[in-house]
């Protein structure tokens, strides 16, 4: 697809989990496929971003991704363009066994698709993976149908069609009957899908708090109702550390169900990650009840049941180590076990966790803290961003005056120009959390920096955005929504 400004790069989003950008690892529209992302269009790189809410105007083109549907509008004066396909999961950059056709349908273009297993680079041949439709609809007149394959770096790409027109809409479905329901809806719509956009826009995007507008949207991208599989997915990286990252932000936007439902899952995780489980499911549970909704979104056999998670995960801990987890030579390990024995005491009232919380403290301290300064590794002398992190999840392990005595030798030795107290922007966010919680006038240097790189990012491209890489980091934006919190420099949606 030709670029109308080559220097232009943006990212937009839906809320339902499907995304527009000409930049990243290129142009790409997707949909939810059986839990899954599945790239529509043929990405195009681009080189600079600017992140809009569900709309951009690139020069005099303007791109909307409507909220909730699995379709892009575009409008512009009239020009000539090729529309490129290249339909495949994310992930999946197999050649062979891609089917296309395409027919029309008055004013529309009906492609359909199908992804078959082929015994070049399968075991199987011949079996359907997936099928899907996908559909143009453009003025009269304005569309001629191509369907023909072209080289597009190492691959190869199908061009349906190219449009000459001022409209295009471009959706995409698994099925061709609720394909041509959307194009109808869409074609009709249009008018009050692009007022929807506005009123969001103007509800979220205020005077006071405009570049947290943007970050505020950026979470809405957090909150894909598909499924588990598809939450932070591209452009956001996915895991369960990424969902329970989120957690506060959540809570900051009142997206409270949300946030419950990540910690309501079971998942499949390493015990660092169940550790870390834990500690979210204490964090919010505090909040709400700080906030007395704790009966409001939490039935009693719902806490219960977190309960007993929490507590099956400290026995098997115990059973590897009777005493704590001290053992271990990770310091932000030993941290989040103080946490969960703190937890555990609090929903328990069994003095067994208070015990062993105190005898833990006092044998990390002993561990970790030494010359005033707080080791990363038990027996070595390596100190940062770790120190952030349990600074974090367990504040008491040090007093007030050794935390900032830490982290003033700390900051002097390790602070970069640019308000970095370390690389990784999710840890750098909650070092700028962690500091102005402990002595926000003391480090306000510091704090401003780091919140000022962050709205920087935002103001010029999109948080966490990794140019090697090409994706987002979730975490960056979801920390630094919690940073801005503490800082009370935003005002987030109502």
């Amino acid at each position: 697809m030709p670029r109308d400004t080559p220097d232009e790069r943006f990212l937009l989003g839906n809320q339902s989990g499907a995304f527009f950008t000409n930049g990243y690892s290129g142009m790409g529209f997707c949909i939810a496929d059986q839990g899954r992302l599945v790239n529509i269009l043929h990405p195009i790189e681009g080189d600079r971003a600017t992140h809009h809410l569900t709309s951009v105007d690139v020069g005099k083109v303007n791109w909307l991704l409507p909220m909730g549907h699995d379709a892009l509008i575009m409008t512009s004066p009239p020009s000539k363009r090729s529309w490129l396909f290249d339909i495949r999961r994310f992930g999946d950059m197999r050649q062979w066994g891609r089917a296309y056709e395409v027919k029309e349908q008055g004013k529309r273009l009906i492609i359909r698709f199908s992804k078959k297993t082929d015994h070049r680079e399968d075991q199987t041949d011949g079996e359907e993976e997936f099928s899907m439709a996908c559909g143009i609809s453009a003025p009269a007149g304005t569309i001629v149908k191509t369907g023909e394959w072209v080289q597009a770096g190492e691959r190869h790409v199908f061009e349906a069609c190219t449009t000459e027109g001022t409209k295009v809409i471009v959706a995409a479905s698994s099925s061709e009957a609720r394909l041509v329901k959307l194009l109808s809806s869409l074609e009709r719509n249009e008018g009050s899908l692009r007022q929807h956009h506005n009123q969001y826009r103007d509800r979220v995007v205020r005077a006071s708090s405009r570049i947290m507008g943007y970050v505020a949207h950026g979470l809405d991208s957090l909150l894909s109702p598909l499924s588990e599989d598809s939450w932070l997915r591209f452009p956001y990286r996915s895991d369960t550390f990424d969902l329970l990252t989120a957690v506060p932000a959540l809570t900051y936007e009142k997206e409270y169900e949300h946030a419950i439902d990540i910690i309501s899952k079971k998942h499949k995780a390493s015990p660092e990650i169940a550790l870390w489980h834990v500690f979210r499911t204490n964090q919010l549970l505090k909040m709400l009840a700080s906030r007395h909704m704790l009966s409001k979104y939490l039935k009693p056999s719902r806490i219960q049941k977190l309960t007993i998670n929490a507590i099956n995960l400290a026995n098997s801990i115990e059973a590897d180590n009777p005493i704590t987890v001290s053992g271990n030579s990770d310091v932000v390990i030993q941290a989040l076990a103080l946490s969960m024995y703190d937890f555990l005491h609090i929903i328990t009232d069994n003095e067994k966790w208070r015990k062993l919380e105190l005898l833990a403290a006092h044998q990390a301290k002993k561990d970790f803290f030494r010359g005033g300064m707080l080791r990363d590794f038990k027996g070595s002398d390596d100190y940062g961003f770790r120190s952030y992190l349990t600074a974090y999840i367990y504040p008491r392990m040090l007093s007030h005056h050794e935390w900032t005595d830490h982290f003033t030798r700390l900051l002097d030795q390790s602070w970069r120009k640019g308000g970095r107290a370390c690389e990784e922007n999710w840890i750098n966010n909650i070092a700028g959390t962690v500091l102005t919680n402990l002595h926000r006038s003391f480090f306000r240097p510091f704090v401003e920096g780091i919140h000022g790189l962050g709205m920087s990012e935002i103001t010029t491209g999109c948080m966490g955005y990794f140019q090697k890489e090409g994706f987002i980091d979730g975490r960056a934006t979801a920390t630094f929504i919690e940073l801005s919190h503490h800082l009370g420099a935003v005002r987030f949606t109502e």
